[in-house]
């Protein structure tokens, strides 16, 4: 156990071995502040590292539109937006997009034009309404 302790204090936390060891030590000894400190210190780093990582919605919308070539706003909430949909146009020019109403329900939707036509798309978000 404490090889293991050492070892993951060396890979996540910038100190040097002979402070790592030290504090390991201490913790052996009954001093847990010292050890709790490092975890917590742990807990920060990987905080801070999952924070800094930045979501693409349109390469994630991407990925999805080249394996089932439609998707629709049950999955990508963004698609209501018209802002949205009309960058996605401007940004890819073999997405297209569309907005079907009805009873008071509302479904966006878009698709590749190389992978299905219009009317599929158009008879997929139909479904999609009938569903909700």
């Amino acid at each position: 156990m404490f090889y293991r302790l050492v070892d993951i204090f060396q890979s996540l936390l910038p100190k040097d071995e002979i402070e790592i060891f030290q504090v390991v030590c201490e913790y052996y000894q009954g001093y847990n502040q010292k050890i709790i400190n490092c975890f917590f210190k742990i807990k920060e780093n990987i905080i801070s590292e999952y924070k800094e990582v930045e979501y693409d919605i349109f390469k994630r919308l991407i990925y999805e539109l080249e394996i089932n070539g439609f998707i629709a706003s049950n999955s990508f909430p963004e698609l209501l937006s018209s802002k949205f949909r009309k960058q996605l146009r401007a940004k890819y020019s073999n997405i297209k997009t569309w907005v079907e109403f009805e009873f008071g329900k509302t479904v966006a939707y878009a698709w590749l034009n190389d992978k299905i036509t219009r009317k599929q798309a158009k008879l997929n978000a139909r479904t999609i309404l009938l569903l909700m």
